[in-house]
């Protein structure tokens, strides 16, 4: 592993979530990993069996890394043993992601999602915006 000294003035960092890694100095090996499962339905009605998606086979597949089969070839030419870095501003990094000040010799990142929408479909579309709008049933038109 390549052994350089990293310098940072200032580092401002507002979230850091879901099995995302800060990593100052320098690693061996880095992993993370993150699972998520989101239900998202219109109305507010929930039954109780919602976890049952959890166990949906997209989170218990064996993750698959495609092998690189082009020829890499590096040249190093450390002149200076320092990395020098004045600011570094991060919104955000999140779901199974990595900010390395350093080197990292090694590293595996992977992120599940299962997102599902329930929406009603409704054949009225004036029916259908107004209660995405107001969030209450189409009240009964009068004739």
């Amino acid at each position: 592993m390549l052994s350089r000294i990293a310098k940072v003035n200032s580092l401002s960092l507002k979230v850091l979530s879901f099995s995302s890694l800060l990593q100052i100095g320098d690693c061996k090996y880095a992993e993370a990993s993150s699972k998520a499962f989101a239900l998202q339905r219109y109305k507010s009605v929930f039954d109780g069996e919602e976890a049952n998606g959890i166990d949906h086979p997209i989170f218990h597949l064996p993750s698959v890394y495609l092998p690189i089969t082009e020829s890499i070839q590096t040249t190093f030419n450390h002149r200076n043993p320092f990395i020098k870095v004045n600011r570094i501003n991060i919104i955000g990094a999140t779901l199974s992601s990595i900010i390395g000040i350093g080197n990292i010799d090694h590293s595996s990142m992977e992120s599940r999602i299962l997102h599902i929408r329930q929406v009603p479909y409704k054949q009225n579309m004036e029916e259908q915006l107004y209660e995405i709008n107001e969030g209450l049933p189409a009240k009964a038109k009068e004739s």
